[in-house]
Formats: structure tokens, C-alpha cells, sequence
């Protein structure tokens, strides 16, 4: 039998920035196929070219031998392409039994916005026995009258499954359907994969758990940075020392020579976490976390993504307020300031998105960062040529910054942009200098400069916590580590303390199956 889809050479660019290049698989009728790889490389491009979202710039996609290119959306669904995205979208105040109804009619071609207005009751009966009959296969009928608002996060994730699967899809893409999820559900999610394979539909799956994938994938696709630099049966991929760097990094030297004499020196506690809970709406990010970060320490944080390793730093830094436990800088309770407060405080943050102004030039988007400072000498009339001391400051650190100063920010390389970021942080002087995946999206030499500053400011005084994907680059230069999973701290100590194959087994590989 024919493949149901087939994805040739598949490009898609963002200016010069590829966020898919050549990437081919085939999917077969019954067929599960798990897409990995670390954040940014692009998974969610792949499903929305496939979806008719985004157009590619090169390649083919291919359905039941149609070509899906220039192919809008619904149109792509009526052919039998569902898809479930990684955030939740349920009619909260509708019942169960009626967002499930609300997926038939669009299968039905029933006018949307009737089934919407009158809550599904313009939907025939028999639509309605069919998705009680789909509610009673996931286990959910004694739900079906009740808001979908008041259901779990757990529930409302088999909800929309069970509505996608109303609309008797061919081909249905997840996006990441186990996030936050806790172990029962996510076992009994995989179940439900299982068999919906088994009845003959084709299912294409995000997912970060590699321990799930593993156990239920038929192949896998692994992408990093755009590329596919994997694919094939699980055990194979396991093997495969592409897939090994992708997730863990390479072997290598360390980016500096630290003595063990050096990391077992006991720290003063700059900043102290203790039993933190934080939650992302439904889901909760954070069970329990505790940590202390001494000074000038360079701490590492590591884990898979979802581990709520950026929910953390996102605490620290009163982005999100947890709803139990505390933190305290400097022997200050700071549980609960507003963001602003806490960069006065001396804590900045460098989120993995940048946030650089395109539009401004790399001195324009420097002096930003020190913004509030600038405003404070003012008030007190000091002259402000204190502002571009730090400049050059940033400029003796990353030296390509200074030969782009009047460069706009927009039209600089991604590891251009990522020094920038960093320096802008910089520029408050903070005590404390939180980074969310600095190294994503950078060349291999370029993610080593980067390092290497971060470890001579770590030797200056400033004290620096770095989230990281890239386990073994963050290892190689941190006085400590801290491994997260699932919102839970798994292993807190010395780099050299945690070795292979602790790091495998925390990105949820098997080490015994790749020689380690």
C-alpha cells in the first residue's frame, strides 16, 4: 500500500534563517512517526506546512498522492488531516459532549457558527450518539455534561483528542499532546495512540519525552536547527551519534580549565529557592523546587524540554508568582515583586527570545539595557558618560559588537544577536544574570565565544545562571548543576559528579543501547 503522506526536501526560510531545510519521510497507514529534537528546530514549521499554515519555500508534501502545496487549510482537513495544537482550544463554557459535537459538524460541513451558537443542538442526533460513542472510547461519558472549564488539565487534553478524532481524520498531526500531563495520563495517552494507530489512521506526533517515544514510535524523525539529521526505527536513532550530540552535546575539552579545588569551594548564598510550586495556567511546571545559588558561582540547569526549566528562571525573576514556596536574595523574601522591582534588585534576565528592537542600532538596544540606571543618574545629575564606560565594557567582552555598533540589531547574525542580548543584560550591572537557552540556534564556535564570556564574567564576580539544552557546553563550564525533570530537581552538585551516563538517562535515553 502507498504511503498516506509523503514530505520530499522540504524548505522553509525566515530571511536567512532556515527554519526547515530538506526534510523527507515518509508516513505509512497506521503508522506512528514522533518528530524530536531541541526547542527552535523546527518541529511546528513542519506541521504547519503539512496543515496548509505556512506555504514552504521548496519541496512537496504529498497526500494519499495529492499535492497539499498552495492547498488552504480547511481544505487540507476536509481531505483528512487533523491536528491538535500544544495549547488548549476548547470551548471552555460549552460542555464535554458539545465541543466533541462541534468537531463533527466541521467534518459534517455543518455552518460552524450554528453548531457554535446553538451549542452543537443543530447537529443532528445521530452526530450526537457519535460522539457519545467517541467520549465513552476515551473513558469520558460520565463527563459529558459538564464545562469543559471544570474539567483537569489532564481531561481537557483527551477532550480535544477525542474532538479531533471526531472529525475521522487519516492523518492526525499532535503537538505535543503529553504536556502537562503526570504519569498515569500520559500512560494512558499512549495507550489511546496505540490503538488509534491500530485502527489504520496515521499519526504524526511532537513530543519531548523520549522515554514515550521510544515506546510506542514506529520511526522517528529527528530535527535540529531546521536540518534532519535522523530518521528511522527507535533503536536505530538511539544509536545514532547525531542524535546523541543533538541532545547532549559532544565530547570535548572543557572551554576552560576549572580545578576541582576551585568547584568544591563553599560559596556565601547569593539567591535561595525553597520548595517552589509554580504553575502555566493548567499545568504545573514546578513540583517542589529547591536550590541556592552562591556568589559568583556559575550554576548550569539542564534537563528536556518541559523539565520547567524556564518557568524557573521566569519565578526568579517575578514573571510568575508560585503559589507556594520562596525565594530570597541577598537574605531579602522577594517572593511575589513585580519584574521591575526585582531587576532593581540586581537580577536580570536574558529570555530565549531576545527580545532585541530590530529597528535600533547595537548601541542604541546596549544603552536600553540600563535604562533605569540612565534615569537614576540623571535624577542625581551625574553625567551620563557612565553609560558608555559600559558600553565598552560590552565591547572588551564581545569584541564583534563593537564593530557592528552602528549596525541595526535586525540585520545582525543569530549569534550576533544572541552576544547583544547578553550584553544588554549586562549593561544594569546586575549581581545576577539569569540566560534561557543562550546557545539555541548557534554555530558550534560561535556557542564556545559565547561561553567563554559567560565563564570569565562568572570569574569577575558576577554570578551567572544558565538554562541550557546543550547538557555537555554547560557542563564544561559551570561550577555546579542542577538537573531538572518534570518540574522536579533530580540530581544538584558538582559537573563532575554527573557523567554520561547520568545525562542520557535524564534526557530519557538508554545508555545501554548505545554503548555507554
Amino acid at each position: 500500500m502507498a504511503p498516506i503522506l509523503v514530505a520530499e526536501n522540504l524548505t522553509k526560510r525566515y530571511g536567512g534563517i532556515y527554519a526547515l531545510r530538506k526534510c523527507s519521510f515518509e508516513v505509512n497507514h497506521g503508522e506512528i512517526i514522533a518528530v524530536i529534537g531541541p526547542n527552535g528546530s523546527g518541529k511546528s514549521t513542519l506541521f504547519n506546512c503539512i496543515t496548509g499554515l505556512t506555504r514552504p519555500d521548496e519541496g512537496e508534501i504529498l497526500f494519499n498522492g495529492q499535492s497539499l502545496i498552495n492547498m488552504p487549510p480547511h481544505r487540507i482537513a476536509e481531505l483528512g488531516v487533523g491536528r491538535t495544537f500544544q495549547n488548549i482550544n476548547l470551548f471552555s463554557e460549552l460542555t464535554v459532549l458539545q465541543n466533541v459535537q462541534i468537531g463533527i459538524a466541521s467534518f459534517r460541513k455543518v455552518k460552524f457558527w450554528k453548531a457554535l451558537l446553538t451549542g452543537g443542538r443543530g447537529i443532528s442526533r445521530r452526530a450526537e450518539s457519535d460522539a457519545r460513542s467517541t467520549l465513552q472510547h476515551f473513558e469520558l461519558e460520565s463527563l459529558a455534561d459538564i464545562p469543559a472549564r471544570e474539567l483537569s488539565f489532564g481531561q481537557q487534553r483527551l477532550v480535544e483528542l477525542a474532538r479531533a478524532l471526531s472529525q475521522k481524520p487519516k492523518l492526525l498531526l499532535l503537538d505535543e499532546p503529553a504536556s502537562g500531563l503526570n504519569q498515569s495520563e500520559r500512560e494512558r495517552l499512549l495507550e489511546l495512540l496505540v490503538d488509534i494507530s491500530r485502527q489504520g489512521i496515521a499519526v504524526i506526533w511532537i513530543e519531548h519525552d523520549l522515554g514515550s517515544v521510544m515506546k510506542v514510535a514506529h520511526k522517528v524523525v529527528v530535527l535540529e536547527f531546521g536540518e534532519q539529521i535522523c530518521y528511522g526505527a527507535p533503536e536505530e536513532v538511539q544509536k545514532d551519534p547525531k542524535f546523541i550530540k543533538a541532545y547532549v552535546g559532544t565530547e570535548k575539552e572543557p572551554y576552560f580549565n576549572r580545578t576541582i579545588e576551585r568547584s568544591l569551594q563553599q560559596k556565601e548564598p547569593l539567591l535561595t529557592a525553597q520548595d517552589l510550586h509554580t504553575s502555566r495556567g493548567t499545568v504545573r511546571a514546578l513540583n517542589g523546587v529547591s536550590l541556592r545559588i552562591g556568589q559568583s558561582e556559575l550554576v548550569a540547569i539542564i534537563g528536556p524540554n518541559g523539565a520547567g526549566k524556564s518557568t524557573l528562571l521566569g519565578t526568579l525573576a517575578g514573571q510568575f508568582r508560585p503559589h507556594q514556596g520562596q525565594v530570597q536574595f541577598r537574605n531579602m523574601l522577594i517572593t511575589g515583586l513585580a519584574p521591575e522591582s526585582v531587576h532593581r534588585l540586581g537580577i536580570t534576565l536574558v529570555p530565549e527570545r531576545r527580545g532585541l528592537f530590530p529597528t535600533m542600532t547595537v548601541e542604541e538596544n546596549l544603552m536600553l539595557g540600563a535604562y533605569v540606571e540612565v534615569a537614576f543618574m540623571r535624577s542625581l545629575g551625574l553625567p551620563p558618560k557612565e553609560v558608555m564606560q559600559r558600553c565598552e565594557k560590552i565591547y572588551a567582552l564581545f569584541p564583534r559588537l563593537k564593530e557592528r555598533r552602528e549596525q541595526l540589531a535586525g540585520t545582525l547574525s543569530g549569534g550576533e544577536q544572541q552576544m547583544l542580548a547578553v550584553g544588554r543584560g549586562l549593561m544594569a550591572e546586575p549581581v545576577l544574570l539569569m540566560l534561557d537557552e543562550p546557545s539555541l540556534g548557534l554555530a558550534e564556535k560561535l556557542v564556545e565565544q559565547l561561553f567563554e564570556a559567560l565563564r570569565r564574567l562568572a570569574d569577575q564576580g558576577t554570578t551567572v545562571l544558565l538554562v541550557e539544552q546543550n547538557a555537555r557546553a554547560a557542563l564544561s563550564i559551570a561550577d555546579r548543576v542542577v538537573a531538572l525533570d518534570r518540574g522536579t530537581v533530580r540530581f544538584e552538585g558538582l559537573p563532575d559528579e554527573f557523567g554520561e551516563k547520568e545525562i542520557l538517562h535524564l534526557y530519557n535515553a538508554r545508555p545501554m543501547e548505545i554503548g555507554l
